[in-house]
């Protein structure tokens, strides 16, 4: 029997234990001893992160206000959703107060604009507010009293032409690179090429070991390291955490258990942007944790799917536009979006097909529409493919302004407001995740059985095996 075989039958036993038992916390997990990998050589070329100590969210006393966050003013370098239990650290729920506006300057200020031409009424409010965030004694602001900013549906040759002249300008300013920039750059490159070098080495030792004692011991071992690869149970239990928690909890719990699921500030999210938080995370990861690995798995077995984990652990840890990161993690985040570029689409095709078998709460054609419409509209090149997806077969809106690490990020929405989100969408986002997931899988196991029969000698095994019986 061909040892493609094998791997064939190793695929489906790791994404049917996936489904099972999802992440396994109870024993070592090679993302972990990546992480760790990662956190020391960042340690080694960067030194310690700083320290930031804020009080606990929602009035509760924490016992180790201590957190170890990058001072970021915006996302990831490639503008994607960081998963927070990957990240070497943990978030505040908490944004600080670093000064009060004082009463004369808001009079004066108000008076000079009321003499001012027209302008957008949520840009006068933020200019003039700008320096008045939180502080531990102040009651919680109610922003359902600021200014709305005025949106405008953009065409996508107009989000096509501002997302090239972004990069372009962001080109333009790392030119020319400083020494201490092309040290740090440098400094990424290596970190990048240790961690791949050591994931190889070490899954080709397992992989091709187990084989190497006994087809069915490889096999098991392919299988095993295949479920820790996937995400997908994993992904729709934490998920599901912040539906029960909006349904049956408080907006405290929700608040928590979406922080640990998403990089952007969560303290000050109402239901509806928790709601919206969490479907954009499981709309996202259904390529980064679901069809990508299996995409790779299916290829390059255990040692290629690692490697991608691997690249999307660096990117989620070092990946960050600030000043810690930027020049640190380019090749990482780079990276990651190389080998996403083409997964990604993918899941975005699976996604709207999955819709015609999910019922009627999924609408394909407004799927593909959207899809066609919003797939561009991301700092990423990647992220906005599923959930635009996910935006146009539930009918609602996703992306929009966000918070993160204290800074306001102005991101264009995705997909159109027909009705308000809700916490079930949590769940139909899950739905659509694996109905995506099965598709995949199918067409994984239709394509590794062909090339085993027609290519690796099973047609050959089968006819013999014929022949002796008979």
């Amino acid at each position: 029997m061909p040892v493609y075989f094998y791997h064939v039958i190793a695929f489906l036993l790791g994404f049917i234990l996936d489904c099972i038992f999802g992440d396994p916390y109870f024993m070592p997990h090679p993302v972990k001893a990546i992480g760790k990998l990662i956190s020391a050589l960042e340690k080694h070329y960067l030194g310690p992160k700083e320290i930031v100590f804020s009080p606990a969210a929602d009035d509760q006393k924490s016992e180790n206000q201590e957190s170890e966050i990058p001072q970021s003013e915006v996302l990831e370098a490639d503008g994607q959703e960081s998963n927070g239990t990957e990240l070497d650290g943990t978030f505040d729920e908490n944004v600080e107060t670093i000064g009060q506006a004082n009463g004369s300057i808001e009079d004066e200020a108000e008076e000079a604009m009321k003499s001012m031409p027209e302008v957008d009424e949520y840009e006068d409010w933020k200019n003039l507010h700008e320096d008045v965030i939180w502080s531990e004694g102040m009651e919680e602001f109610d922003w359902s009293q600021t200014p709305k900013k005025k949106v405008t549906e953009e065409p996508v040759e107009l989000v096509r032409a501002e997302v090239a002249e972004m990069e372009s300008v962001k080109e333009n300013l790392d030119e020319p690179l400083t020494p201490e920039a092309k040290k740090k750059r440098e400094q990424g490159r290596t970190t990048v090429l240790i961690v791949l070098l050591c994931t190889v080495a070490v899954a080709d030792v397992l992989f091709m070991g187990s084989y190497f004692i006994h087809p069915i011991v490889g096999c098991v071992v392919e299988a095993f390291l295949t479920y820790q690869v996937l995400a997908a149970k994993c992904l729709r239990v934490e998920s599901m955490k912040v539906c029960k928690a909006l349904k049956t909890g408080s907006l405290k719990d929700a608040r928590r258990a979406v922080s640990m699921i998403v990089g952007r500030d969560t303290a000050n999210l109402s239901e509806e942007g928790v709601a919206r938080a969490a479907v954009e995370t499981v709309a996202e990861n259904t390529s980064d944790g679901v069809i990508a690995p299996m995409l790779y798995l299916a290829i390059g077995g255990p040692v290629l799917g690692l490697v991608y984990k691997a690249i999307n652990t660096m990117d989620s840890m070092i990946g960050y536009k600030n000043e810690r990161y930027l020049d640190y993690g380019r090749a990482a985040a780079k990276l990651d979006d190389f080998v996403n570029f083409l997964p990604s689409r993918i899941s975005a095709r699976l996604m709207i097909f999955a819709c015609h078998f999910l019922g009627a709460s999924f609408d394909a054609p407004e799927a593909e529409r959207v899809y066609l419409r919003d797939r561009l509209k991301h700092a990423s090149p990647n992220s906005a493919q599923t959930e635009s997806v996910c935006a146009g077969a539930l009918g609602i809106r996703l992306a929009g302004d966000a918070s993160y690490f204290g800074k306001l990020v102005h991101k264009p929405t995705i997909g159109d407001a027909k009705r308000e989100i809700e916490p079930e969408d949590i769940r139909r986002a899950n739905r659509l995740m694996y109905g995506a997931a099965i598709l995949c899988l199918l067409l994984c196991l239709i394509v590794m059985s062909l090339i085993c029969y027609f290519g690796l000698g099973g047609k050959e095994m089968i006819e013999i095996m014929r022949i002796t019986s008979a």
